[in-house]
């Protein structure tokens, strides 16, 4: 960084630097956040999501605090920034992985949901958007 100063007179300064480098403070948070997932929407008798299923992540952490939340979906899926519920349309059988690292780089191991989705039986009306 260069710097000079003026004084009220106008005198002004011979040109100076300094070099200096931001670090982040060091933090003796070890532990990585605690997440959570829970899947939503109607059901079946047999526990099948019908026409879609949302899955919520939740993460948490008293260090540092949350800095990243991540999702994905199916077993060799991409990691994806997790930036609100996950809608899954698809019928068949998946799995969302999540996970989350804190602000100090703490990582919590990757879990994961399954479940399954289904189409809704022919000649049931369509569900209507709550109001």
């Amino acid at each position: 960084m260069r710097y000079r100063a003026l004084d009220r007179a106008g005198n002004v300064s011979a040109e100076r630097s300094v070099e200096f480098t931001v670090v982040a403070p060091q933090s003796d948070d070890t532990t990585a956040p605690e997440t959570s997932a829970t899947v939503t929407g109607e059901k079946n008798d047999a526990g099948d999501y019908i026409d879609m299923a949302t899955v919520t992540v939740t993460a948490s952490d008293t260090g540092t605090g949350v800095n990243t939340i991540e999702y994905a979906i199916g077993a060799d899926g991409a990691w994806q920034p997790y930036t609100g519920p996950v809608m899954v349309h698809q019928v068949g059988t998946h799995t969302v992985r999540y996970r989350a690292t804190d602000r100090a780089g703490n990582a919590a191991a990757a879990k994961s949901v399954a479940f399954t989705v289904v189409a809704a039986p022919r000649g049931t009306p369509p569900r209507r958007p709550p109001v």
